[in-house]
């Protein structure tokens, strides 16, 4: 598979290991805004400005080749540096790191419900919650393929068939009002690489756009008596033949 695109992403390395020439991907972005519903499974992202125990979360989306993989970006309050985190290992690591023992403790004894912890970390965003979510996510994964299917609009705002099929986006939440997917984002600046190494990824793409290059033959319509005789049935095979007088 051949990549063309203006700038380079974590997998293209593996072009020079072999090339299908026959296979390319052209890689433009675009950008797609939606309404203010956000469609994949979501995380509480309120905060409790008055505590010291409380994630600052940002929302996003990575699909993949038919797949998504949730992607939450989090901060300590006060605001510093956000970290990406794609499991709930990422974020207990972000919370030991990052906060006080006794907080650390209580995030993870909201896994137990437990009644303490409530007073020292906000229960929506507790460990339990997170756990949930993630596991949400999973068990949902594979069942946004639509969202990887754009109709494609030309400069007078019509819609022109067919639609158009990319391998990847980025989703996030703008504001409060808007949900924005770009497509054919670069991966290397979400991390993606710690989900999906170099070899795995590009093998990914290269047999998803091989498919959509080489998509299935239609069979064409077969008379019922063409279909009786492919089976090796003749107009006899479900009656009794006439006796001879």
């Amino acid at each position: 598979m051949r990549i063309i695109s203006d700038f380079h992403d974590y997998y293209d390395c593996i072009q020079s290991v072999g090339q299908d020439q026959n296979l390319v991907y052209f890689r433009n972005k675009r950008i797609i805004k939606h309404g203010r519903q956000w469609p994949f499974p979501s995380i509480s992202t309120h905060r409790f400005w008055d505590r010291e125990c409380n994630l600052d979360i940002t929302q996003y989306v990575v699909g993949f080749c038919d797949k998504i993989y949730p992607m939450l970006s989090v901060r300590q309050v006060p605001p510093n540096k956000s970290t990406l985190c794609y499991s709930i290992r990422d974020i207990d690591k972000f919370v030991y790191t990052k906060f006080r023992k006794k907080y650390y403790n209580a995030y993870l004894a909201t896994e137990r419900r437990n009644k303490s912890a409530h007073k020292l970390w906000n229960y929506q965003q507790g460990r339990r919650a997170l756990l949930s979510f993630f596991s949400k996510c999973e068990d949902v994964a594979d069942t946004f393929g639509h969202m990887f299917t754009v109709d494609p609009v030309d400069q007078h705002g019509n819609v022109e068939p067919p639609p158009h099929t990319y391998p990847l986006f980025v989703a996030r939440t703008r504001n409060r009002h808007e949900i924005e997917l770009t497509y054919n984002q670069c991966l290397k600046d979400y991390e993606f690489y710690r989900v999906l190494d170099p070899p795995t990824a590009f093998q990914e793409l290269q047999m998803y756009l091989g498919g959509l290059a080489a998509p299935q033959e239609i069979i064409p319509p077969i008379s019922d008596k063409d279909m009786i005789g492919a089976k090796g049935f003749n107009e006899w095979s479900f009656r009794k033949m006439p006796k001879d007088k």
